[in-house]
């Protein structure tokens, strides 16, 4: 799991607006105004659905790495 780093976490949000995948369903969303977060995609009975994580920089790359880990075992685990 995990394609990032912090210095590419740096240039996405420099980049500008965007939806930047990690791997294993996690995202790095930089929105147009406001601060970038993290959110994790998931499936639950047949639909596709969205959970914010929290906001980077108050959230590192591995703690939601982590937390997105454990929230996707708890909705495989139901």
């Amino acid at each position: 799991m995990g394609n990032f780093t912090n210095k590419e976490l740096q240039s996405l949000i420099a980049k500008g607006p965007g939806k930047y995948a990690d791997g294993d369903g996690l995202y790095f969303l930089v929105p147009a105004k406001g601060h970038p977060y993290w959110m994790l995609r998931y499936t639950n009975a047949g639909k596709r659905r969205e959970l914010t994580l929290g906001r980077y920089p108050d959230m590192s790359l591995k703690d939601a790495r982590l937390a997105a880990a454990t929230n996707a075992k708890l909705h495989r685990d139901g």
